[in-house]
């Protein structure tokens, strides 16, 4: 059985260390768009300082990650699940840059068009949907810690993968109802039809992460193909 459940939090690397990842992705890829995933905390310098700093290195646009730990959530909020911060996080970054400004939102809330419209009338130019559940991986049952575990230790984790696909790809209908903003859909694709279902239900670009890890970067050309073909015969 394969289980996509993430315990980790932010990268260790510094972000000169990322600086210096981002040039060499540039220039190995300087036809490719380059989107700068980031994050911060309670202060507008702390998303504003790492705005500034990557913009000169090429990046297109910026992805705001609001499924982080909330600076204002003291029962355990994540960014995205609380309205003033998040409305305050994305109007902090978008006075910081004219770069398109992508927020990916969570689907840990009851109403995530609730949320988007915030995120659009802080200043987003469009959204990822989504990031991963809450999950409990499971319990081993002779130390009765939760899984997955470090050095016996384990937390409630991001639930990916396959499984995550039918709660995204409805929050992505949803909001495309809803909110004019494009949608780039994400969560449980492995294959082409995954990516197309995403395009049907409003997303207007779609990206992978799980099925790359598990099976290599060389199923993406599979992928297009079959996405390629599939668009020719319906005439899209």
């Amino acid at each position: 059985r394969r289980l996509a459940l993430d315990i980790e939090l932010f990268s260790k690397l510094t972000l000169r260390q990322w600086e210096e990842g981002i040039d060499r992705i540039r220039d190995a890829f300087p036809d490719r768009p380059l989107i700068a995933s980031i994050a911060g905390g309670g202060e507008p310098y702390e998303w504003q300082d790492v705005v500034q700093r990557l913009q000169p290195h090429g990046v297109d646009a910026f992805e705001m990650n609001v499924s982080c730990p909330s600076f204002a959530g003291e029962k355990g909020e994540k960014l995205g699940q609380n309205a003033e911060a998040l409305r305050l996080a994305v109007s902090w970054v978008r006075e910081a840059t004219r770069l398109p400004l992508i927020v990916k939102l969570t689907p840990n809330v009851t109403n995530i068009n609730f949320f988007a419209r915030i995120a659009m009338e802080a200043g987003a130019d469009g959204f990822t949907i989504s990031n991963s559940l809450l999950g409990l991986g499971g319990i081993d049952l002779d130390t009765f810690a939760p899984l997955p575990a470090v050095d016996g230790r384990g937390i409630f984790g991001g639930y990916g993968g396959p499984g995550l696909k039918p709660v995204s790809l409805r929050c992505v209908a949803s909001v495309a109802k809803a909110l004019p903003l494009p949608i780039i859909g994400c969560g449980g694709i492995s294959n082409w039809r995954d990516a197309a279902e995403y395009l049907a239900a409003g997303a207007s670009i779609t990206a992978i992460c799980t099925a790359v890890m598990w099976n290599g970067i060389e199923i993406i050309k599979d992928m297009t193909r079959g996405l390629e073909r599939y668009l020719q015969e319906k005439g899209f």
